[in-house]
C-alpha cells in the first residue's frame, strides 16, 4: 500500500458565545497530540461570512500565525480565495507568515465563489485570467524579480522580505477542469480536493492533472494529491454516526442550500447516478457516501485505500464540523493516529 500522509482542516469561527481565541486554546492539545501520532499539517480555509456561522474565518493568515509557535506542523490554507486579494498584499501576507513559521507554510489557493467577487468588486468572468497573473504574480515577487506583467494586473518593485523557501512557499490549487489541470501542471505542488468533491471527480481531475504535466514533460508523480474529507471516528461505526453524524449532515445540509453538494440517487447502491442534492434530501449521509470518513479505525481504512488507489497522497481530516464537541475531535486524532496511520506508512 502506497503511503498516505495524514493532516488537519479546522473550521475556526468562535462557537457559540466564544471566541476565536478560546477555539485555538481548544485545538492546540489536539495539534500536540497529532504531532506525537504522525500527522503532518494542520489547514484552515478562508470564507467571508455575513452572519455567525460554523465555517472558516476571513483571515487564515493571521489565525495560523497566531498557531505558529503553538505547533510544529505545516501550517496551510485551504483554501485561500486569490482573485480576492491584491497580488502585493498576497505575496507580501505570504511571505511574511512563511518567515514567521520558518518555512512551514503552504498556500492553498482557488477561484472561490461569485457572490463573494460581487462582494469584492471583481468579475466573476475575469477570474480565471486574474487568478493566472496572480499566480505568476507571486511567483516572480517571491523570487526576488522586480516586476510582473501579465493580462489582467501588473505589479512594480519587489516585495522584501522574501520567504524562507526558495521560490515562496508551494502552492495547492483547488478546483476541477483542464485549466485548474495546467495551473497545477504549471506552477503546483498539489491539487487539493475540496470537501464536495466525489471520488469520480476526484479521479477525472487525477487524470486531466497528468495529461497536462506530460504535456510541458513534467514528471506527473513529482504532485501531490490531496483531499479534504469531514471525519468523525469512533471506537464502532454505530458510535461515530451517533456522535458525529447530526453535526456532519449540518454541513452537508448546509452546502446543499448553496447548491454546492451532490450524492447517489440511490443511497443503497454505490453505483448509482450522482445529481445535485437539496437541503431536504432524505438519508443525505447515505447519498455521499465515501465523501465523509465517519466510522470506525477499521470501517475507514477500505475507504481510504480507494482513495490512495484513485492516487490521492495527502488526506486532509475536516475535524469540527458544525460545533462538535471537542472530546469528539481529540478521539478522532488519536483513533487515527493509533490504528489507522501505522497502515499507510
Amino acid at each position: 500500500m502506497p503511503k498516505l500522509n495524514f493532516g488537519l482542516s479546522f473550521d475556526l469561527s468562535p462557537r457559540t458565545g466564544t471566541s476565536v481565541a478560546a477555539v485555538l486554546d481548544a485545538i492546540v492539545p489536539i495539534l500536540h497530540k497529532a504531532e506525537r501520532y504522525g500527522f503532518t499539517s494542520c489547514f484552515t480555509g478562508e470564507n467571508f461570512p455575513v452572519r455567525s456561522s460554523y465555517f472558516s474565518l476571513p483571515s487564515p493568515m493571521l489565525v495560523l500565525s497566531a498557531l505558529a509557535a503553538r505547533t510544529g506542523l505545516r501550517l496551510g490554507t485551504g483554501v485561500t480565495m486569490a482573485p480576492l486579494w491584491h497580488p502585493l498584499r498576497l505575496a507580501y501576507d505570504s511571505a511574511v507568515l512563511d518567515q514567521i513559521t520558518n518555512g512551514r507554510f503552504t498556500l492553498g489557493v482557488a477561484l472561490g465563489h461569485p457572490p463573494d467577487m460581487a462582494r469584492f468588486g471583481i468579475d466573476p468572468k475575469s477570474a480565471g485570467d486574474r487568478m493566472d497573473d496572480i499566480i505568476g504574480a507571486l511567483r516572480a515577487l517571491w523570487s526576488g524579480k522586480d516586476e510582473y506583467v501579465g493580462k489582467t494586473l501588473s505589479v512594480a518593485q519587489p516585495i522584501a522580505p522574501l520567504p524562507v523557501q526558495p521560490g515562496g512557499p508551494p502552492i495547492w490549487f483547488g478546483g476541477l477542469g483542464p485549466r485548474t489541470a495546467r495551473r497545477v501542471a504549471e506552477h503546483g505542488e498539489a491539487w487539493f480536493a475540496a470537501t464536495m468533491y466525489h471520488l469520480e471527480d476526484i479521479t477525472k481531475q487525477v487524470a486531466a492533472n497528468r495529461e497536462q504535466m506530460t504535456a510541458i514533460n513534467r514528471d506527473p508523480n513529482t504532485v501531490r494529491i490531496a483531499v479534504n474529507r469531514l471525519t468523525v471516528v469512533s471506537n464502532t461505526p454505530e458510535r461515530a454516526f451517533a456522535e458525529g453524524g447530526e453535526y456532519v449532515e449540518k454541513v452537508i445540509r448546509t452546502y446543499a442550500g448553496f447548491g454546492a453538494m451532490s450524492g447517489r440517487t440511490n443511497p443503497d447502491d454505490s453505483s448509482s447516478q450522482i445529481v445535485p442534492l437539496t437541503p431536504d434530501s432524505d438519508r443525505i449521509l447515505d447519498r455521499v457516501g465515501e465523501m465523509c470518513l465517519i466510522g470506525s479505525p477499521d470501517s475507514i481504512i477500505p475507504t481510504l485505500s480507494r482513495y490512495v488507489s484513485a492516487g490521492v497522497t495527502d488526506i486532509q481530516l475536516r475535524l469540527n464540523p458544525g460545533e462538535i464537541p471537542f472530546d469528539q475531535i481529540d478521539r478522532t486524532v488519536e483513533l487515527v493516529g493509533r490504528e489507522v496511520i501505522p497502515y499507510f506508512q
